[in-house]
Order: C-alpha cells, then structure tokens, then sequence
C-alpha cells in the first residue's frame, strides 16, 4: 500500500471522531468550533497557516497596529500645537514590526489556548475534499 493511500485512509477514520470538522482557523472557524465544543461536540479545527486566519496574521490586526502606531506619530503635531514640548525624531520601523509581530504572536497563543480550553483540537493543515 502507497505512503499516500496509507495516509488517507488514517486521515479517512480520524475524520469519522469528529460531530464536526471546522474549515479554517479565522474568526468564524474558531467561534462555530468553540461553540461546538461547549456544547458538548467532538470539534476538530483545520488550518492550513496560522490560527486567527487571515484578518488577525495578514489584512486586518496588522493593519490596525501600524495605522495606529503612525497615526499618533503625526498626533505629535496637534500636541505641539497645543503646548506640549515634544520632538519628533522618526520611528523605528524595526522595532514597530518587532511589536507588531509580537502582538500577532499574543493573539495566536490566545486563541490556541481557547481551543485547548474549549477541547477544540486544532490541525495544522489543508483539508481536500475527495468525495
């Protein structure tokens, strides 16, 4: 028997633990598993790159952090407007990603947790549907 058929047929019966079987890791995956598993559901959770999908790891949270770390820079003018002695000096764009990076990093082990907690199991993966 092939390494690939040996594969699929282990996959094919670990499929069958499952009440449900959740297709990504963002944030409509994770709330449709954990809510599965609170209410007593074996759930499993597959994802094929980092959980919190696309919003929190690349469009959305990332974002957010850097408009909002540069939208105070540029607020530094209105305070010096308004009597505040402060200078502007540049931002350091290394280390901006470095906290960025790290507050994404936060989130992931949040929901990995949340999982754990909720007795989600989470699968690193891709799911291809063959029938």
């Amino acid at each position: 028997q092939s390494t690939q058929s040996t594969w699929d047929t282990l996959m094919e019966a670990k499929a069958n633990q499952y009440d449900l079987i959740c297709i990504g890791a963002g944030s409509g995956g994770l709330a449709c598993a954990r809510k599965a598993a609170k209410l007593g559901k074996k759930v499993a959770l597959i994802e094929a790159k980092k959980i919190g999908g696309t919003c929190v790891n690349l469009g959305c949270v990332p974002k957010k952090v850097i408009y909002t770390a540069t939208t105070i820079y540029e607020d530094i003018d209105v305070g010096v407007d308004m009597g505040l002695l402060v200078e502007k000096k540049g931002v350091a764009w290394k280390v901006l990603k470095q906290k960025r990076d790290a507050y994404l990093k936060k989130l992931n082990d949040i929901y990995t947790n949340n999982c754990k907690k909720d007795g989600v199991e989470y699968i690193m993966g891709c799911l291809l549907y063959t029938s």
